[in-house]
């Protein structure tokens, strides 16, 4: 698999007079493809040694609201 370079994004905006900011890093397309990832797929993010690692979590099957049983 090639290595790739990417660029870490920064979104931010004001509200309520409060600054935030989101980090975006872009997952290169032959890696998503390899990994078999489609959109809305969860990916874990943690810290190894000093580098970040991510992966990806399992899919679970879409669940439905508690059902309630009328007597």
């Amino acid at each position: 698999m090639p290595r790739l370079v990417v660029r870490l994004q920064e979104k931010s905006w004001v509200r309520d007079g409060r600054r935030y900011r989101t980090y975006h890093v872009t997952v290169p397309k032959p890696f998503v493809d390899r990994l078999g990832l489609e959109k809305g797929d969860r990916l874990e993010v943690r810290l190894e040694d000093g580098r970040i690692v991510y992966v990806p979590r399992p899919r679970r099957p879409p669940t439905r609201g508690r059902q309630t049983t009328l007597f």
